[in-house]
C-alpha cells in the first residue's frame, strides 16, 4: 500500500527516501556528464554560430534550414533504431551486432534514395536557392550517423554516460572545425553542411572500438523479425515527430521566402541550443533508468514524475533567461542585420519548453509499452501543429508560426497529463508547473530589466547586466527552496547536501514496489 511522503516523519517516508536515493544519484550522475558535455558543445556552437552569422546571409541560412528539414525526414527512418537500442532490456552481442548491421544498411539505403529524389525537393521549394546541393551533401550523414547513434545508445544502456557524452562532444568539435575550415577556404555556403555529415565519425569509430569486447564472438547474421518490427515501430514514431516539427520550417520556406526562413531558423536555432541541451541530457539519462524500472510500474511512474519535476524547474530558469536576454544575445552573436530574428526569439520559448516535457513523457510511455497512447498524443500534436501553421500561413505572420509550436506541444502534453492522472503520486503536477512557470517569468522579467537598464540594444554590457539580473532572481529562490518543487525534490534526495523535509504541500505517494 502506498505511503504518503509529505510532511511529517514516518517509516513510509524513510523507506521511499532510501529506495529513491540510488535512483536520484544515478540520474544526477548521468545528467551531470551529459549536461556538461552538451554545455561545452553549446559554447563551441556559439563560437561557430558567431562566425557563420557574420559570413553567411539570411538567404544561405534559409536554404540550409529547409534542406536540413528535408534530410531530417530521412534520418528519422533510421534514428528509430537508436530509440529501440536505448529502451530495450536486451543486451549482449546477439542483440548489438544485428542492430549495427541494420543501422548501416538502412542508413545507406536512405542515403541513396534521397540522393536520387533530391531534384524533386528543388521543384517543391522552387524559391529556395542552393537547396538541391545542400540536400545531396547533408544526406551523406546517413552513412555514418545511424551506426554512431547505435554505438552511443548501447553505451548509455550500460550506464556509461560519460564515455558516450565525450565521444559525441568530440564528434561535434570535429564537425564544426571541418565546416569552419571549408568556409574559410571559400566553399560558401556549402561548407556549413559538413558539420552534421562529419560529426558522427568520432562516436562511430570510437564507439565500435569501445564495444569490441561486447562484439567479440558475435555472429554477424541477418537481423531477425523482432528487430525489424521494433525498427518499424520506432521509425514510425520518429517519422511522425520529424514531419510534425518540420512543418514550421517548410511553411516558412513557402510563405516567408528564403531570407524570411533564414531569420526564422536562426531564432529557433538560438533558443533550441538551450532546450535541446536539456532535452538530450534528460532523455539520455532518464531513458535507461526508465527501462530498468519497467518491471515495477509504480517506481517507473515515480521516476517519470521526478524527471518532469526536474525538467520543468530547469526550463523555468534557463528559458526564462533566454526570454529576457535572448534578443540581445542573438544580435551580439550574429551581428547587425539579424534584428528580425532577434524579435522572434521570445515567441519560441514557451513552445520549446513544452516540447521538452512532451519528449520526456514520450520516452517513459514507450518504455511502459504504451505504444497506442504515444500514437494518440502524436496525433494530437500533429493536429495542433497543422492548425497553428495553417492560421500563420494564411496571415503570413512569422510570430504566429512560432506560436504554432506552443499550440501543438501544449495540446499534446495536456493529453499526456490527462492519461497519467491515474498513476500513483500524480496529484499536484499542474501546481508544480505553475510554480516553475512563475519562477521563469520572474527570471525573464529581471533579466529583461537588467538589459534594458543598460540600453537594451546589442552589446556585451546589456547582455552581462541582463544575465546578472537573471542570476540574482534565480538566487532569490534558494531561501524558499522548500517551496520550489524541483529544489525540494533534489534536497529530499540529498543532492543539495543535507536532506531536508518537504514543506506542507500536496503529498506524493510512494513509488516503491
Amino acid at each position: 500500500m502506498s505511503t504518503p511522503t509529505g510532511p511529517g516523519p514516518g517509516a513510509g517516508a524513510g523507506t521511499r527516501e532510501k529506495q529513491a536515493a540510488p535512483r536520484a544519484r544515478a540520474l544526477a550522475g548521468g545528467f551531470g556528464w551529459e549536461t556538461g558535455a552538451l554545455i561545452a558543445a553549446m559554447v563551441l556552437q556559439l563560437g561557430y554560430g558567431a562566425w557563420t552569422g557574420r559570413h553567411l546571409s539570411a538567404l544561405h541560412f534559409g536554404a540550409y534550414a529547409t534542406a536540413t528539414a528535408v534530410v531530417h525526414v530521412s534520418a528519422s527512418l533510421t534514428s528509430g533504431l537508436t530509440q529501440y537500442v536505448l529502451t530495450s532490456r536486451e543486451r549482449g552481442p546477439a542483440f548489438l551486432a544485428p542492430s549495427l548491421l541494420l543501422a548501416a544498411g538502412t542508413g545507406a539505403a536512405s542515403c541513396l534514395f534521397f540522393e536520387a529524389v533530391a531534384p524533386l525537393w528543388g521543384l517543391v521549394f522552387s524559391g529556395v536557392p542552393y537547396l538541391v546541393d545542400f540536400v545531396r551533401i547533408l544526406v551523406l550523414q546517413n552513412l555514418i550517423a545511424p551506426v554512431a547513434a547505435v554505438c552511443t545508445a548501447a553505451l548509455r544502456g550500460e550506464l556509461r554516460f560519460r564515455t558516450a557524452a565525450l565521444l559525441e562532444l568530440g564528434g561535434q568539435a570535429v564537425g564544426w572545425t571541418c565546416a569552419l575550415s571549408a568556409l574559410i577556404a571559400g566553399w560558401i555556403p556549402y561548407g556549413v553542411a559538413l558539420s552534421p555529415v562529419l560529426s558522427g565519425v568520432v562516436p562511430c569509430v570510437g564507439g565500435l572500438v569501445l564495444l569490441r569486447g561486447m562484439l567479440r564472438g558475435a555472429r554477424w547474421e541477418r537481423p531477425g523479425r523482432e528487430l525489424w518490427l521494433s525498427l518499424r515501430s520506432c521509425a514510425a514514431f520518429t517519422l511522425v515527430q520529424s514531419l510534425t516539427y518540420n512543418l514550421q520550417v517548410w511553411s516558412a520556406a513557402l510563405v516567408l521566402g528564403a531570407s524570411g526562413t533564414g531569420h526564422f531558423s536562426r531564432a529557433v536555432y538560438f533558443v533550441s541550443m538551450v532546450s535541446q541541451t536539456l532535452t538530450q541530457a534528460l532523455v539520455r539519462t532518464s531513458t535507461p533508468l526508465f527501462t530498468r524500472l519497467a518491471e515495477t510500474p509504480e517506481r517507473l511512474a515515480g521516476a517519470l514524475r521526478d524527471a518532469l519535476t526536474v525538467a520543468s524547474g530547469l526550463l523555468g530558469v534557463c528559458l526564462g533567461v533566454v526570454a529576457g536576454v535572448g534578443p540581445v544575445g542573438l544580435l551580439l552573436l550574429l551581428g547587425p542585420g539579424w534584428e528580425e530574428a532577434a524579435a522572434l526569439v521570445v515567441w519560441f520559448v514557451p513552445g520549446l519548453a513544452l516540447q521538452v516535457l512532451c519528449t520526456v513523457g514520450y520516452q517513459a510511455d514507450r518504455v511502459r509499452g504504451d505504444v497506442a497512447g504515444v500514437a494518440v498524443v502524436q496525433r494530437v500534436v500533429l493536429v495542433g501543429m497543422l492548425a497553428g501553421v495553417g492560421v500563420a500561413a494564411a496571415l503570413a505572420d512569422a510570430r504566429l508560426l512560432a506560436l504554432a509550436l506552443l499550440l501543438a506541444t501544449g495540446a499534446g502534453h495536456a493529453w499526456q497529463l490527462r492519461r497519467w492522472r491515474r498513476l500513483p503520486g500524480w496529484q499536484g503536477m499542474l501546481g508544480e508547473y505553475a510554480v516553475h512557470t512563475a519562477l521563469g517569468a520572474v527570471v525573464a522579467g529581471a533579466a529583461r530589466l537588467g538589459s534594458v537598464a543598460q540600453g537594451g540594444g546589442p552589446g556585451l554590457v546589456p547582455l552581462v547586466y541582463g544575465l546578472l539580473a537573471g542570476g540574482a532572481a534565480t538566487a532569490c529562490a534558494w531561501p524558499v527552496r522548500r517551496w520550489i518543487p524541483a529544489l525540494r525534490l533534489a534536497s529530499a534526495h540529498g543532492l543539495l547536501g543535507r536532506k531536508t523535509a518537504a514543506p506542507p504541500a500536496v503529498p506524493r505517494q510512494s513509488t516503491a514496489p
